[in-house]
Order: structure tokens, then sequence, then C-alpha cells
């Protein structure tokens, strides 16, 4: 069962009917069928992703996606944890490559889900299966993504 959570700090939330198909096509892609997902999505702003950005990774300064594992398990039965978002920095980063907001939006929270499933493109051996997984997940979401829905709403 797949329970996704979506909260804001900044007044604009991401979209159930945008995430949990997306969140489907990455376990189908990564070959990776947990039974239970509780995941919260948090869309923030650069101060506040920053602030944990530095109380939990050392490092001063805003950063796109952060992801935090409640419970490790190994045979990835289950995955319990939080991804946040900064809304401002998906922006920005849409703008500077060339996408729509939403497209940066599925971006970041794959890059987040696959963390959460355990895999670390800073682990040397590693990188190259997490950006083809990343790529791929993408891919086969936007051949079959809902028409018209939209990654944010408004609260």
């Amino acid at each position: 069962m797949i329970k996704l959570y979506f909260q804001t700090s900044v007044g604009r939330r991401c979209n159930p009917r945008f995430f949990y198909p997306l969140i489907r096509t990455i376990f189908a892609v990564s070959n990776i069928n947990p039974k239970s997902v509780k995941i919260s999505l948090i869309s923030t702003n650069d101060k506040e992703i920053q602030k944990l950005n530095f109380a939990y990774r050392n490092k001063n300064q805003p950063t796109d996606v952060l992801s935090f594992l409640y419970s490790e398990q190994d045979n990835k039965e289950s995955v319990d944890g939080e991804i946040f978002i900064s809304l401002e920095k998906a922006n920005s980063q849409a703008k500077l490559y060339e996408q729509t907001l939403c497209s940066e939006m599925a971006r970041l929270f794959a890059h987040g889900v696959l963390h959460l499933l355990g895999i670390d493109h800073e682990i040397k051996n590693q990188k190259n299966k997490f950006f083809s997984m990343q790529e791929d997940s993408l891919n086969h979401f936007w051949e079959r993504k809902i028409k018209n829905t939209n990654c944010i709403q408004k609260i």
C-alpha cells in the first residue's frame, strides 16, 4: 500500500493526482515493490531547506531536494520517510534547464524516492544506476501522464 502525505510551508502543496502515478512508475522501473510505503512530501522554500541542509548535512546553503528515511530495511519491504522540495529552487532550476515546473518537480521527487530506496549517486558504483533509474522512471511517467494534471495546488 502506498500512502503519500502532502504538506507545505509555503501556501502551495504537491498535487496527489500527479505524484501517485509517478511513484508507482518509479517502483515499476526500479523493480522494487515495497509492501508498505509512507512518504511525506513537503513543499518548502529556500530558507527552510537551507536550515535542514545545514542541520543534517552541514551545508549552509539551500538545496533542491532532501530525503530522510525513518527506518532502514535492507529487504525494501517498507519505505517510510520524508522528501522536502524547495519550490523556489525547483522554479529556478526549471527556468535554467528550460523545463516546466512540473517536469522539475517530477525529477526532484524521483530523486528523493530513489534515495529513500537506498540508492545513492554519491557512492561511485551506484551513480550510473541511480541516474539511469531516475531518467527511465521519468521517461515512462511522461509517456503515461494524466493530461492536464498540474503538480502544484494552491491551498
